[in-house]
């Protein structure tokens, strides 16, 4: 993928090569908790050799990841918040990453 300097949430900072995992199993207790771990060490492994990553549709990496790997959240969420300053369109993504990350450079 080409590198992307228009998106402020941006996970292509520079020109790249993306992988997309595609993973199926039972959805239990058990088994949510085991993909969560996976999934964490495939985040930490991409941090670790200098990649991003793409935000899985569900909210299992850590919101201190999406901080290491989204610089600009911040901005994101002043912009967001000047046009939208009642927070009336937000989502389960915004609550669960945007919103804690910038609580912790506020306080």
């Amino acid at each position: 993928m080409r590198r992307d300097d228009d998106t402020i949430l941006a996970y292509a900072r520079q020109d790249e090569i993306g992988l997309v995992m595609l993973f199926r199993y039972t959805a239990t207790l058990e088994s949510d908790a085991r993909m969560r771990a996976i999934t964490e060490r495939l985040i930490d492994a991409a941090l670790a050799c200098g990649g991003s990553y793409y935000l899985p549709y569900r909210h299992t990496p850590q919101s201190s990841n999406f901080a290491r790997v989204n610089p600009r959240y911040e901005e994101f969420y002043k912009v967001k918040r000047k046009y939208d300053p009642t927070e009336l369109f937000e989502n389960s993504f915004y609550r669960d990453y945007v919103e804690p990350a910038a609580s912790k450079t506020r306080s």
